[in-house]
Parts: structure tokens; sequence; C-alpha cells
């Protein structure tokens, strides 16, 4: 993960520790609307790279803090082509089912009202 090409979530991570200094991961997984195991793995990388220090072992888990290594921000992020075609897919998808869907029950229930 060199300057300039830690990932969004690696951002996010940072830019939430910055914000909430000590929190654990589950906590953050909180605050950052993820699954638990979306958070983890970037948070032992960041450990390693220097951004992030672990602390002291605590009743819900490890607290973390941001060491002061500088970090890009997440508003510059700029998403891989692939990715975005991907996440295009995927919102044109939910906006077909958010279509037929009703359409299905409506038709539904019409057979069952004439049944």
């Amino acid at each position: 993960m060199a300057e300039g090409k830690m990932g969004f979530t690696s951002r996010r991570i940072c830019e939430c520790l910055r914000d909430n200094p000590g929190i654990t991961v589950t906590t953050l997984a909180k605050k950052l609307d993820a699954n638990l195991d979306t958070i983890k793995k970037p948070v032992r990388r960041l450990v390693q790279l220097g951004y992030v220090k672990q602390g002291a072992r605590r009743k819900d888990g490890f607290s973390y803090r941001l060491t002061g290594k500088p970090f890009p921000s997440s508003t510059d992020w700029k998403m891989a082509p692939a990715y975005a075609a991907t996440l295009q897919r995927r919102e044109a998808f939910e906006d077909a089912f958010s279509v037929v869907i009703p359409a299905m029950r409506a038709m539904v229930d019409v057979g069952r009202a004439s049944a």
C-alpha cells in the first residue's frame, strides 16, 4: 500500500480513527456500517504499515489509534473503471428488482382474487 495507493476502506478506517481514537474493531465496523470481517484485514495491514497503533486489550477488544503518519483522504479516491462498471450493474439490477417485485406481487394478488 504505497502512498496514494491506499484502498477506500483503509482510508475510511483512518478517518474514523482520526475522529474516534481508541475505539475497537467492532465499534469501528459499526461506525462504518460494514461487516466485521471486512474491517479486520485492512486494520491489520494498517498496523503493519505504521498508520495505526494497536493499544491495550480491553473487555471488548483491542483499542486502535492513528500513529500520526499522513494518509490520503477518502474524498480523493478514484474508483477503478472495472469496479465502477460493477457498481453501475448492481444499481441497475436493484432498480429493476424494485419495479419487478411489486409487479409480480400485483399479478399474484389478481390471480388469487379471481380464483
